[in-house]
């Protein structure tokens, strides 16, 4: 993977570039989702680690030289010099996957630690007294087995053993220093929602070079890797249950992998041809998405809609904080509008309370929002966080979409949020605050399994485009097919005869209205 911002889980401007790997399961078994690690802001980026010096070979380490070769002729692009490969011990990895040895917490890094906690409580998406430091380290960490840092120019791998994982895992990485000495992956300076829609186009255009390495593998070696990815996954979700991760947490982490993985798939697609060419995603690097709208529904990249300029409404205190002094520190953006939830983060919030066909057909029309976030006392004094966020839409009828999307999210968190939602036309406003972290809320923990319908949605439009669909009519049918399937159909490993002609019905009613 390109390593991932220490950026807090609600989005805030221009992340800092911060060394971190991909998720190990190449399965995508869609409990994935934007890069969230909260760690310290002194840490070191991208590090090899002591004492070793980062040295420029002059030849590939011999046990890559294979997939140097695979993941060339994969991408239709040359290395033009060899990336350095450190094996690394798991401590090694971890310190280098950290961005060296962890720095202990500042009390500033602490306090704006909460203060997110506080944020996402208001969302619904934690609850609790959640450590936002830690768990970003152990999201950076766990169920990880190599990255690629541009910094650094190296590939940092756990353990020496060439596992069937490992070598596929390394396909992806590869394909990473490829990128970086091919294309722009100049990343510095973008806001995090930017900087998010970008790495989405990057992962995916790594996990389709990655898929195409799985797929030319042996019986033998198939059945390895699904054996290897599969008891990957358990430990990873054992090891982050152990400590304390939220799952919201590990799924905005595999964001870019979900969505970017399809958009490259339609990309790819527009072609006509029926083979897949990977270099057909090399003109995107020169006009990256600047919005996770653009990854959601690759429609809206097509056709270079417009995002419009949002004004965040002002954030208003909770019953028992009055007007008058609710006016404490303001953060994470308060301080100047622009800042974006941004159509991504948006989908995580909303399918983690309502339906995720809901979720996905409301969040498409997304065209801008604005939020705020600020932190005032109770008439006991203690402090409490509030979110504001006003949501453009595309047109009314999406506007009233989503506003009574809001109002069922609304309706299913705790009462102690005091959650509310307004607007008209185009526009859904909402306030919220942090219930506190006594609140139970009943968290479904469901955001990312959530993501195989947009995921679903995009991998059916590109097999439409190929069949000679245009893109907004292939979209349209993904659309139409998922939005009524439930999610264990659309898990489902093998489709049933009755599973099947349900399927075979959506598929010719969605091409008739669509």
């Amino acid at each position: 993977m390109i390593p991932a911002p220490p950026i807090p889980v609600i989005p805030t401007a221009d992340p800092t570039p911060q060394a971190g790997p991909r998720p190990r399961s190449g399965r995508l078994a869609l409990a994935l989702l934007t890069a969230v690690a909260v760690v310290a802001a002194s840490a070191a980026v991208g590090v090899a680690t002591a004492p070793d010096r980062i040295r420029s070979p002059t030849a590939w380490d011999p046990r890559v030289r294979d997939l140097v070769a695979f993941v060339e002729s994969a991408r239709g692009l040359s290395f033009k010099r060899p990336v350095p490969v450190y094996f690394l011990s798991p401590a090694e990895y971890r310190r280098a996957s950290a961005g060296g040895d962890p720095a202990t917490p500042t009390a500033s890094d602490r306090r704006d630690a909460k203060r997110e906690a506080g944020q996402l409580r208001a969302l619904g998406l934690v609850e609790g007294d959640v450590d936002l430091i830690g768990a970003g380290r152990e999201v950076a960490d766990s169920g990880t087995l190599a990255f690629y840092s541009p910094d650094e120019k190296v590939v940092n791998v756990r353990g020496t053993k060439m596992s069937v994982s490992l070598r596929v895992t390394l396909a992806h990485e590869l394909t990473h220093a490829l990128q970086d000495q091919n294309l722009n992956l100049r990343l510095d300076g973008l806001t995090s929602e930017q900087y998010t829609a970008a790495r989405a186009v990057i992962e995916g255009d790594a996990v389709a070079t990655e898929d195409a390495y799985v797929a030319q593998l042996g019986h033998d070696d198939q059945q390895a890797y699904d054996k290897e990815s599969t008891q990957a996954s358990s430990d990873s979700k054992s090891e982050l249950d152990q400590a304390d991760v939220p799952d919201v947490m590990s799924t905005l982490f595999g964001l870019p992998y979900a969505l970017g993985r399809w958009f490259v798939g339609v990309i790819d697609a527009r072609s006509g041809s029926d083979s897949p060419d990977l270099s057909r995603i090399d003109p995107v690097f020169a006009r990256m998405p600047r919005t996770t709208a653009e990854v959601f529904n690759p429609l809206t990249y097509l056709d270079h809609v417009r995002v419009a300029t949002v004004t965040a409404p002002p954030v208003v205190g909770p019953a028992g904080v009055s007007s008058a002094r609710f006016h404490g520190t303001e953060f994470s953006g308060t301080d100047r509008d622009g800042e974006v939830l941004g159509a991504g983060f948006l989908f995580v919030m909303l399918s983690e309370r309502i339906d995720a066909a809901t979720a996905m057909q409301v969040v498409d029309g997304w065209r801008g929002d604005a939020y705020r976030a600020a932190e005032g006392r109770s008439r006991d004094g203690k402090p409490v966080v509030c979110v504001s966020a006003r949501i453009r839409q595309k047109d009314d009828s999406s506007g009233a979409s989503l506003r009574a999307a809001l109002e069922d999210w609304a309706t299913a968190l705790p009462s102690e949020a005091g959650a509310s939602v307004a607007g008209s036309g185009k526009d859904a406003t909402f306030r919220t605050c942090d219930p506190g972290v006594g609140v139970k809320t009943g968290l479904p923990d469901r955001a990312g399994d959530a993501l195989i319908y947009p995921v679903a949605r995009d991998q059916i439009a590109a097999g439409q485009i190929q069949g000679g669909a245009t893109p907004a009519t292939a979209l349209c049918i993904g659309t139409a097919v998922v939005s009524e399937l439930t999610l264990a159909e659309l898990q489902s490993d093998e489709a049933s005869d009755e599973l099947s002609r349900k399927v075979d019905g959506l598929f010719s009613a969605a091409s008739a209205s669509c």
